[in-house]
């Protein structure tokens, strides 16, 4: 049988090849495994892993439970972004990434910029991910300084 979902107003970041957007949809898994997927009226978008899922949402309290089937029948369109300005780097580079609003990637090569947009502490805020998922994200212009970071900012 088919699941009657209901939608969530919360706009989530998500990607895939064909670029970023924001979409509305209900948050579910099946009966037989964890992974959580928000499905929008396009098709299901995959949480990479629990880091994501609790970078938009407090606890798993709103998540349905479907059948396998039910999953399987809707198209995998691509994976849960971060949300804007969160910072990313992958374990194999030091690079650090900041998410701007329309999921693109900047490389922030000055780590005063980064201390005084995320204070001190702000190696504590990085998070790593995988190298394969850097594929979900565009990379966009580097920042250099804080008044590239302003450029971008106002950009949104």
């Amino acid at each position: 049988g088919s699941a009657v979902l209901s939608v969530a107003a919360k706009k989530v970041l998500v990607g895939n090849a064909g670029g970023t957007s924001y979409v509305t949809g209900q948050l579910v898994k099946s009966n037989e495994k964890q992974t959580v997927y928000l499905v929008s009226s396009d098709g299901r978008y995959v949480f990479p892993s629990e880091k994501e899922f609790y970078s938009w949402y407090d606890g798993f309290g709103s998540v349905d439970t479907v059948s396998t089937e039910t999953i399987a029948a809707l198209p995998l369109k691509g994976s849960v972004l971060y949300p804007s300005s969160t910072l990313l780097k992958t374990p194999s580079s030091p690079m650090v990434y900041m998410v701007a609003d329309d999921g693109t990637l900047h490389w922030v090569s000055d780590s005063l910029v980064l201390k005084s947009l995320y204070g001190e502490d702000w190696k504590k805020s990085v998070r790593d991910i995988p190298a394969a998922f850097m594929a979900s994200y565009r990379i966009g212009d580097y920042v250099a300084d804080m008044m590239g970071y302003y450029s971008i900012a106002l950009t949104r």
